[in-house]
């Protein structure tokens, strides 16, 4: 069973991480990504949106997360070398999102963890026994001073 190992928690929001599914010859490795706001009085505006849920997040190589309603039908399987792989770049508008979290709300993405396009050869994510993945945010609390920058991420860990 894969596990995941996150990083301590950022001030004013919790992620949190689980395994949907293990990678198979039917489905890539894949995970839910969730951020929700823990004060029950104050909302947390968070940035860039996409970047907070791991779309396109830092992960060791040759690996990336992607988000999975985003590239499923354009993942490939190579059954020789049993390896998911994104064929084609992955293109994320360059506008600067921002995701608003009212009191106790949360945020979920589902991505997957897949050889980006570039890897040659592609790697199975199962031969590795963890492999890690970071992202920038900024959090901006309601009456806040300044805003928060911190680099946030997890591994994951094979069986």
């Amino acid at each position: 069973m894969w596990s995941v190992r996150e990083d301590p928690q950022p001030p004013g929001v919790r992620y949190t991480v689980e395994v949907v599914r293990g990678p198979t010859s039917t489905a890539p490795l894949t995970l839910q990504i969730t951020i929700a706001n823990p004060d029950e009085t104050r909302s947390v505006r968070y940035g860039e949106r996409r970047r907070a849920l791991f779309w396109v997040a830092e992960v060791d190589d040759p690996f990336g997360t992607y988000p999975a309603a985003g590239v499923e039908d354009r993942l490939r399987y190579d059954v020789d070398q049993e390896t998911w792989q994104l064929p084609d770049p992955f293109v994320m508008t360059m506008d600067y999102q921002w995701g608003v979290l009212d009191p106790g709300e949360a945020h979920t993405e589902q991505v997957v963890l897949v050889n980006e396009p570039t890897a040659d050869p592609p790697v199975a994510v199962d031969t590795r026994e963890t492999i890690a993945a970071r992202t920038a945010i900024v959090i901006e609390q309601e009456r806040a001073e300044e805003p928060t920058e911190v680099t946030w991420g997890f591994e994951v860990i094979s069986p």
